[in-house]
């Protein structure tokens, strides 16, 4: 969702669709589960309560949290520009991440 939502360009686009494609090909889309949810839930309580996030302002963040969660249920990376989030989000609950 978010690499689309942040696909402007022609070139963009084609690189995502390509993406979508290998990702779906080999069965590799991860969704959240319940368990990513309610993690969630938690976190994003602590980023407002500890580290003064304003959820109305930063709803962006609940969809990072959900993206960091999956991908530590499955052991995988998460590979991002968003150095400020997803290290808060590191802060509270530990996931793998390489910032680009």
């Amino acid at each position: 969702m978010e690499l689309l939502a942040g696909a402007f360009s022609k070139s963009d686009m084609a690189i995502v669709n390509n993406l979508i494609k290998i990702a779906q090909a080999s069965n590799k889309i991860i969704t959240p589960n319940q368990h990513d949810y309610l993690e969630s839930g938690i976190i994003l309580s602590k980023l407002q309560l500890e580290k003064g996030y304003d959820l109305k302002k930063s709803h962006h963040i609940t969809n990072d949290v959900l993206i960091a969660m999956s991908a530590r249920r499955i052991g995988a990376t998460v590979f991002t520009q968003n150095k400020r989030d997803f290290e808060t989000i590191k802060e509270i609950k530990d996931f793998k991440l390489q910032i680009l």
